[in-house]
């Protein structure tokens, strides 16, 4: 119910509160990782509804806005494995939702750091970055991803 509670209030949000979005976004993110189905679903949810709000509030060109978006998700990435797994199953949320909208030099440094991180010895890391890996092939076009296998 928090999280939905949660994405209401953001949706409802006219102005930017970056304070806000600082403290619930590690919920968020955090909540990717929940037992509870609709648990993940709401925070999913929440950090879409997030992106879109941001797009909303700033008078910036979107591709700023994507980036933006995309570097406080990635904070999560340097946490404990936990958060660092949940944080990647964020960003494949990320940019399913937002596939048409992320710049070509922040998928692929996304791409890159999320490589990086399939040699961890934490296996939900791998598990999780392996997630990131379907949905980022699935999610753009062959002619996106086929230069991207030898990174793959």
């Amino acid at each position: 119910p928090r999280l939905r509670c949660l994405t209401h209030v953001v949706m409802k949000l006219e102005k930017c509160n970056s304070s806000m979005l600082q403290q619930i976004i590690p919920e968020a993110i955090l909540c990717c990782k929940d037992f509870n189905e609709r648990c993940r679903t709401a925070a999913y949810n929440l950090l879409t509804e997030i992106g879109k709000a941001m797009q909303r509030w700033l008078d910036k060109p979107t591709d700023d806005i994507i980036r933006d978006y995309i570097g406080l998700i990635m904070a999560g990435l340097t946490s404990s494995p936990t958060i660092a797994s949940a944080t990647i199953l964020a960003l494949a949320k990320i940019i399913y939702e937002f596939r048409d909208m992320i710049p070509e030099d922040m998928r692929l440094l996304l791409l890159d750091n999320i490589t990086l991180l399939m040699t961890s010895a934490s296996r939900e890391i791998v598990a999780s970055t392996l997630s990131f890996v379907k949905v980022y092939i699935t999610s753009f076009p062959v002619s996106v991803v086929a230069p991207s296998i030898s990174t793959i």
